[in-house]
């Protein structure tokens, strides 16, 4: 059965029709200006624009099936290119910004892009460069007119979206014309975007969750979006964007949680915090959301009880770069804690004999580019295999347990989902990330990278106490082991989108986890000249 279909020229030409004067956008830089304030561009102004690089792109000799690639801060420049794409028929590569040299040099040569626009040209990189600002300040120099549009089939590849790469070298995730439009219909039976919708982008558009909700979102519900180049800003602007959709990862849920709780800990209104909830929300900017949406990696419940009582209800999310982020989500006043909700409608689901979670939907992706065999593999008679441990309850709702491919056994045979243990580490204010190893061992262990101003070994034995008790006998955490050293997608622990490369950091640490195991320590700190030493109560 074919999906709803409707292009974006003539979704984009809609907006321009109807509501021409209505801000489209808001932004803090463009073309190389920065401001203090939100500035605005209208609809009718975002239209011309998009006519004005879709010129752009042909003067570069640019035609409907050659791939350009993306990569920069969340910027109007980047959506309006994006848009001018999909118009077009020329097929998007969005890259992280924080990608390592050589996973862009392998993404620019298999995807086979010709021009890569970003922030900044990159001498070092052989393919053509075209800085935003140079696309912006050449492009305001052609016709802004109706530019004539190509006769587009809608089962055509529109972008390439490759994955973070936890397991090894990133995948290219291919999405037709009309899986976009699809995904944004099933998305929108439950989330109603339309024209009066605002939307906050701070998170990487390079990332399928929010390409799909803020630049899709956009493009086919009318909805402004206001930009935010660095997420380090994101506590100063959002009381000004005010968004009535809310996307955030869990760390983002986690500090403003840690920083809800140190502000009223020394005051005697925090038993009071539900009846302060609108006020609390009005000073974080979240008064007018309707939704606020967790996705990305599992949110804590410990942090999800906590923001509710302060009158922030959650919504969790889940979703695949495969699924274009859309699969499931909590509904308003039926939110299970520890669940990412139920499934959007006319998405199918099955749990495999091992547990693992099998999805069908219209709008799925078309397989991997340039991978036949990998595609097959977890593409089989329209069902599509996430790799991902999981389980229904009664009423509809996923639990997701870990990744299948991280699942270990320990010397008993009993397995272990280290995402659990990780989750809890995690839930304290000094813990940035966590690992947990012990496959094939006695027992497990815990590597931790932390705030070391935030922590004293006896905090974190007690902290190690109560993640224990949450967790069964077998899964127990023997020893844990603190480092101050950040774990970052720039040293390598961590993917651009911020999920953890476990082998990465099993490969990095080997010595030092062997070395965990001979310490009969509790909690082993980590010394600058990177020597362990007991710090705590012997095991």
């Amino acid at each position: 059965m074919k999906s709803e279909w409707i292009s974006p020229a003539e979704a984009l030409k809609g907006h321009y029709l109807r509501q021409a004067r209505r801000p489209a956008f808001g932004y803090l830089r463009l073309a190389g200006s920065t401001f203090e304030k939100f500035q605005t561009m209208n609809w009718a102004e975002v239209w011309h624009r998009v006519q004005r690089y879709r010129r752009h792109l042909n003067n570069q000799g640019l035609k409907a099936g050659d791939r350009i690639a993306l990569q920069g801060m969340n910027s109007v420049e980047w959506v309006i290119l994006d848009w001018a794409s999909l118009i077009s028929g020329i097929v998007s590569v969005p890259l992280f910004k924080g990608s390592a040299r050589d996973e862009v040099d392998f993404i620019l040569k298999e995807s086979e892009s010709k021009i890569l626009f970003c922030d900044e040209v990159n001498p070092s990189i052989s393919i053509k460069q075209i800085s935003f600002t140079d696309l912006e300040l050449d492009s305001s120099k052609l016709n802004s007119d109706d530019y004539p549009e190509p006769e587009l089939d809608p089962d055509s590849l529109a972008t390439i979206i490759y994955t973070s790469g936890t397991q090894g070298e990133p995948k290219g995730v291919m999405h037709s014309l009309r899986n976009l439009s699809a995904a944004i219909f099933t998305c929108n039976q439950i989330a109603r975007l339309t024209d009066r919708d605002r939307l906050f982008s701070y998170l990487p558009l390079s990332h399928v969750a929010e390409r799909v909700l803020v630049d899709l979102g956009s493009l086919y519900s009318g909805a402004s979006v206001y930009f935010l180049d660095r997420v380090e800003r994101l506590i100063q602007y959002l009381p000004e964007a005010r968004p009535t959709i809310f996307l955030a990862v869990p760390r983002v849920w986690d500090t403003i949680r840690f920083r809800l709780e140190k502000e009223l800990s020394h005051s005697r209104l925090r038993r009071w915090k539900k009846i302060l909830g609108f006020a609390i929300r009005r000073k974080l900017g979240l008064d007018r959301a309707r939704y606020c949406v967790s996705g990305a990696a599992k949110l804590s419940p410990e942090t999800n009880q906590a923001l509710s009582d302060y009158g922030i209800e959650v919504m969790e999310a889940y979703g695949l770069t495969e699924t274009l982020g859309v699969s499931t989500l909590s509904r308003p006043g039926e939110k299970t804690m520890g669940s990412c909700g139920k499934l959007y409608p006319g998405i199918e689901a099955k749990i495999a004999n091992d547990g693992e979670i099998l999805l069908k939907a219209p709008f799925h992706f078309k397989g991997y580019y340039k991978q036949p065999e990998l595609s097959a593999e977890v593409l089989k008679s329209d069902w599509f295999a996430t790799g991902d441990i999981g389980h229904f309850d009664s009423d509809g709702n996923l639990f997701i347990t870990d990744r299948k491919k991280n699942l270990f056994k320990t010397s008993s045979g009993k397995y272990v989902a280290p995402l659990v243990a990780e989750t809890f580490l995690k839930n304290h204010p000094a813990v940035r990330e966590a690992l947990v190893a012990g496959e094939n061992r006695a027992h497990c262990v815990a590597l931790v990278s932390v705030d070391l101003t935030l922590v004293t070994s006896g905090e974190m034995e007690r902290h190690l106490e109560m993640v224990n008790r949450k967790l069964p006998s077998h899964e127990h955490i023997k020893t844990l082991w603190i480092t101050g050293d950040s774990w970052t997608s720039t040293s390598g622990e961590l993917t651009p989108s911020m999920k953890l490369k476990r082998r990465v950091v099993m490969n990095k640490y080997a010595s030092t986890i062997e070395n965990i195991y001979e310490s009969r320590a509790r909690i082993i700190f980590e010394q600058e000249e990177g020597q362990l030493k007991r710090a705590h109560s012997s095991i």
